[in-house]
């Protein structure tokens, strides 16, 4: 079985070979530690694949470099990015500060990037030169609206103006549908919608809201990108048990995260939605810390497997990807294991 088929095979709830095994994310900065700098990006990220015998990828779009806005946040040179979005830098991740966009000027005078802004080389690359399932991946709009508006402003609106934000997420996920088939296009075998809407203990609003405001824009997405022919997972960290009704509804293929740390139960959501959903995550990335127990480790890639493989619906990973901080032995030791408890008896 290829790892595409695997891949597949796993999403349509069909027990393949193996378990099959991947990241939301990868830290290129990890990718240079572990590969080095002698090849391309891309090729660099294809040998770290390789080495750890995952079976699939998860790419997004190039978009413009940002540039300096002249601005600063706390000492921190702040840069702005294709959305107008005014942001600092820290390790391998984007902390956004402002407002690009203000709720009151109306949603007309939101401005959109150009979509041919967005090129799909990597995907290009990755579907023609690897066996690797890729997927391809776009920001939801809940998570966009809130990095456009600012955290407090974009809650508060939520809760006062209930309405224009529905109205505001459904534009936002209507521009991304368009990226996403523009990398269906070019090659990719799904699309992963990371949309943040929850942390450790519930959602973010309330699910009142959410069904108003973020699931029929969703939904509306799913049908697009399934008329495409592709499968289509959602990412969201923390905790959203509450929500997965809603979720199960919008008609996603997938789940990525299930984050264990925000208790979110494998075992339970496998038993519960195991049928609907093929689940995709719930290692705790601070098990592939170097300094973390590694009985721990062997124990948690053990229960996890065991508890989410059977009758196919399951891919092997962390939760939200791989960090710079990620321990190389304990990687290839939660891959490896994975891979020989993963095996279906055919």
């Amino acid at each position: 079985m290829t790892k595409r088929e695997r891949v597949q095979a796993a999403i349509e709830h069909r027990e393949p070979d193996r378990v099959p095994k991947g990241e939301l994310l990868i830290s290129p900065t990890l990718v240079e530690r572990v590969v080095g700098v002698s090849t391309g990006p891309w090729e660099a990220l294809r040998e770290f694949i390789d080495r750890i015998n995952a079976d699939l990828v998860v790419v997004p779009p190039e978009v413009p470099s940002p540039v300096a806005s002249g601005l600063q946040h706390m000492g921190e040179d702040l840069f702005m990015d294709h959305w107008g979005r005014t942001f600092t830098r820290w390790h391998d991740c984007s902390y956004y500060h402002g407002e690009a966009f203000k709720l009151e000027r109306g949603i007309a005078t939101l401005q959109l990037p150009e979509l041919d802004d967005y090129t799909t080389g990597q995907v290009e690359y990755f579907a023609g030169n690897t066996g690797l399932f890729v997927f391809g991946l776009v920001d939801g709009g809940f998570q966009l609206a809130t990095s456009l508006m600012g955290f407090e402003p974009f809650l508060m609106a939520c809760l006062n103006n209930t309405e224009k934000i529905a109205a505001l997420i459904e534009r936002l996920e209507d521009f991304q549908v368009e990226v996403a088939l523009k990398m269906v296009k070019a090659g990719a075998h799904g699309i992963i919608i990371a949309d943040d809407f929850a942390y450790a203990r519930n959602t973010l609003v309330s699910p009142q809201v959410l069904q108003f405001t973020l699931f029929p824009a969703l939904k509306k997405a799913v049908q697009a990108l399934h008329q495409a022919g592709v499968p289509v997972f959602l990412h969201c960290d923390g905790n959203i048990t509450k929500v997965l009704p809603d979720l199960v509804a919008t008609g996603i293929d997938g789940l990525q995260c299930l984050e264990s740390a925000a208790g979110m139960d494998l075992q339970a959501i496998k038993a519960q939605w195991g049928d609907k959903l093929c689940l995709m995550g719930n290692l705790d990335i601070s098990l592939l810390e170097p300094g973390a127990d590694e009985t721990s480790l062997r124990e948690t890639v053990r229960q996890a497997v065991q508890a989410a493989a059977p009758g196919g619906g399951y891919i092997f990973s962390t939760s939200a990807g791989l960090t710079q901080d990620t321990g190389w032995p304990k990687l290839q030791l939660a891959y490896r294991l994975a891979e020989e408890l993963g095996e279906y008896k055919i």
